[in-house]
């Protein structure tokens, strides 16, 4: 939060220097900046984020009793464990890779039509996001608790709930 703080100061700051540009001239300091406009606002918000992320990481290797890069891997990787995560990973990376470049070809093809077929297009595609939360919500719900009867072994309240 902090970080962020300091990185909105800093954007604020360097983008109203870079989009108007400053003249210091009348207080004795040789200094003028030239206004940049919307690419001076691109540069500041662009040098703030950098110098957040140079804190951030700072702050990651020096550690405190929070956070520091040594607890985040506090455990060994077990390989077999790793194996079976990308059985499964590995398809539904690529189910996914190809989902969105299907959309992505759907989405070339409305581009040709116009700005009315590409805003139908983008009213559609929020109302089929709307629709697709409650669905996710549900299935996000079962594989959460799949997961814990699984792990207690209660493999009989797990069909109670398969059949709901």
């Amino acid at each position: 939060m902090y970080v962020t703080m300091f990185m909105n100061i800093v954007n604020v700051t360097l983008g109203y220097i870079l989009i108007y540009g400053i003249d210091l001239n009348p207080l004795g300091i040789n200094l003028q900046t030239p206004s940049y406009g919307i690419t001076g606002a691109a540069i500041s918000i662009a040098i703030a984020r950098i110098i957040g992320c140079i804190v951030i990481i700072r702050a990651l290797f020096k550690g405190n009793e929070f956070i520091s890069m040594g607890k985040i891997f506090p455990f060994k990787i077990d390989v077999e464990t790793q194996k079976s995560i990308f059985n499964i990973g590995i398809p539904a990376g690529v189910e996914q890779l190809l989902f969105n470049a299907g959309k992505l070809i759907v989405q070339v093809f409305i581009v040709t039509m116009g700005t009315s077929a590409i805003a139908s297009n983008a009213i559609g595609m929020s109302i089929a996001s709307i629709i697709n939360v409650i669905g996710n919500a549900l299935a996000l719900s079962a594989t959460t608790l799949v997961g814990q009867y699984i792990g207690r072994g209660d493999i009989k309240e797990l069909r109670v709930l398969y059949y709901i």
